[in-house]
């Protein structure tokens, strides 16, 4: 997003990187992902909004997200998330998840407007693999939904922090 930058305090110099929105399949090719049936290409073929997080100079991938709209039109799903090999335990996937809450709070803006509707509190829901299940949890601090165990929640108040502790407005 124009104007959003991220921490200087990260293992990484993260303040030259921006987020872009993927709206082609050359835009995936050549990318060394961890999900070798295709998904990131099926997530787009099926319409969901996938961001890709580079370096400003350079257009290196540092990681991708992919989020669909929730059933009901009221929150985003994160559906897919991937940090980039060589940019593991440096903070990418948190980043990536501040971002996308950010961009969740965004479209629930845009779907109500306060003056005809309540509008909902802010969440996102994250579609989680069964080997990152822990990593939501304990790293992330999300929510375990009762309805779902590979499904987690962060609520307002998470998805704020996730913000400030990993975006910055200037």
């Amino acid at each position: 997003m124009d104007g959003y930058t991220l921490l200087d305090t990260l293992r990484i110099n993260i303040k030259d990187v921006e987020f872009m929105r993927v709206f082609e399949h050359a835009e995936l090719y050549n990318i060394d992902s961890v999900f070798k049936d295709g998904d990131w290409h099926i997530c787009l073929e099926d319409g969901y909004i996938i961001f890709k997080m580079v370096y400003k100079d350079t257009r290196e991938i540092l990681g991708l997200v992919g989020l669909e709209v929730s059933p009901n039109d009221q929150y985003l799903n994160l559906t897919l998330l991937e940090t980039m090999k060589a940019y593991r335990s440096r903070n990418v996937g948190k980043i990536l998840i501040a971002f996308s809450f950010f961009i969740s709070k965004k479209y629930i803006d845009s779907k109500y407007d306060e003056k005809r509707t309540l509008k909902p509190p802010y969440f996102m829901t994250i579609a989680s693999k069964t080997n990152a299940r822990e990593y939501y949890e304990k790293k992330i601090g999300a929510t375990c939904s009762p309805e779902e165990c590979d499904m987690f929640i962060i609520d307002e108040k998470l998805g704020n922090n996730l913000i400030s502790d990993y975006l910055t407005n200037d």
